[in-house]
């Protein structure tokens, strides 16, 4: 609305509706966002499940690693299990027994001490298997019925997409050796490089400023 006493050449003028700074920039992940996988132990690698590109879930195998050491720890796990069933059940005979003498008591402290002592063991070696990917379906099968699992699975950290995989069936790899590297894209970084005059004319006033992104490999998508 212009009033009878305005100028009208004040209607149309040049101002300045958005200031617009270019610069060069990068696409990063956040640190979380990556994931280097590797054997814990050292093997030969026997089965690989996935190929580059492969988009992959958390907790995924990936590969198999024949392990001398994982057969190692199955077979301590199958062995300390079957004393711990042992020494519970010369416990529980124990406490069965009508006997009030010093004697029986002292027994039977001496039984329950070395079920817990076993009973520690057996917990251990479950766990060193548990973190280097057994299921708890499979410690209960190799503990209960001596079925040893072959190969020693690598699982998928993070979900995301293969982005590196450079080993051959039969290889021989070392323990904590990179085998795979997975890249989460859902969540990327945009970092841009302001000069220090540039930066000076950002204001982020409580917010970060909105930027439109475009890509040196498509230049007609805007971000």
């Amino acid at each position: 609305t212009r009033s009878r006493h305005s100028d009208p050449r004040a209607l149309a003028a040049t101002r300045v509706v958005e200031r617009v700074l270019e610069f060069d920039g990068a696409i990063d992940l956040p640190p979380e966002g990556r994931a280097s996988v590797a054997s814990q132990l050292e093997g030969r690698l026997t089965r690989i499940l996935v190929e580059r590109g492969q988009v992959v879930t958390a907790g995924q195998i990936l590969a198999e690693v024949s392990s001398l050491e994982m057969q190692n720890l199955q077979l301590e796990l199958i062995q300390t299990a079957a004393q711990t069933r042992l020494q519970l059940e010369s416990l529980e005979r124990l406490r069965g027994l009508d006997a009030t003498q010093s004697v029986h008591r002292r027994r039977v402290w001496e039984a329950q001490s070395l079920y817990n002592t076993s009973r520690g063991r057996l917990e251990a070696v479950k766990r060193k298997l548990r973190n280097l990917g057994l299921t708890p379906s499979q410690l209960d099968e190799i503990a209960v019925e001596g079925r040893v699992v072959d190969r020693l699975p690598i699982r998928a950290p993070i979900g995301g997409t293969v982005v590196q995989f450079d080993k051959v069936l039969g290889q021989v790899v070392r323990a904590d050796e990179s085998l795979f590297e997975i890249h989460d894209l859902s969540h990327v970084w945009v970092q841009g490089f302001l000069t220090e005059r540039d930066f000076a004319q950002v204001r982020f006033d409580g917010e970060a400023p909105r930027a439109r992104v475009r890509f040196v490999s498509a230049p007609d998508v805007v971000v």
